[in-house]
């Protein structure tokens, strides 16, 4: 009701509740447990549900936030591991029918939401399976690794496969080391000449609104 125009909103999550995890932490080297990769999908159902009661209603979401943090042990801030494999049989088996099953099946699904160093590795992994890729609908890359990966995995994604978007989800500039601490203090605001919003606060970014 605040926006002067449609948002695009979209979440993704960092990591789940300790107790549903490998490592009973919200931080360092921990992934979900198996048995919980149904109950996890179900949250993702309850959110958007929740969310839409209040007249919230999101146009995506990510199965997981830079899902390689939670393979780095000592790594300081939420997060949870997925491999690509793992993610590819959660998205087939739970995520995904489970999304369908409730009617949220119009709600765009990305996945990887880590460095473009991945692609199209993680692509492949995850599309190769015919069952995973009816559930997906992009990817989403974060630039903090461009350095190091050119811009033609990108393109070479794109050629593998035409008919998923690639959208940069994540994308800050704040020195941060790996104690956590960061010389960025303020809310930053920007908006580009497409009209999407980066919103940076603390020593991440909040993820991109979409205001097309």
């Amino acid at each position: 009701a605040m926006a002067a125009q449609p948002l695009k909103l979209f979440a993704s999550p960092w990591t789940a509740p300790p107790w549903m995890k490998t490592n009973n932490d919200y931080v360092g080297y921990g992934q979900l447990l198996p048995e919980m990769y149904q109950p996890w999908a179900n949250y993702f159902v309850k959110f958007l549900d929740r969310y839409g009661e209040e007249g919230v209603n999101f146009w995506g979401v990510t199965a997981q936030n830079e899902p390689i943090d939670g393979y780095v042990p000592g790594f300081y801030f939420n997060c949870m591991g997925w491999t690509a494999e793992q993610q590819r049989l959660w998205v087939a088996e739970n995520l995904g029918p489970t999304l369908k099953a409730h009617g949220n099946d119009d709600v765009i699904l990305m996945i990887l939401d880590d460095q473009r160093y991945e692609l199209p590795r993680w692509a492949k992994k995850v599309l190769n399976d015919t069952v995973a890729a009816q559930y997906v609908n992009g990817f989403a890359v974060h630039w903090y690794g461009d350095d190091y990966a050119p811009a033609s995995l990108l393109q070479e994604t794109h050629d593998l496969f035409p008919d998923y978007f690639i959208l940069s989800t994540e994308a800050c500039e704040v020195h941060s080391d790996m104690n956590g601490a960061s010389d960025e203090k303020q809310l930053a605001v920007k908006v580009d000449d497409r009209g999407t919003m980066f919103i940076t606060v603390g020593p991440r970014s909040i993820h991109t609104v979409v205001c097309q």
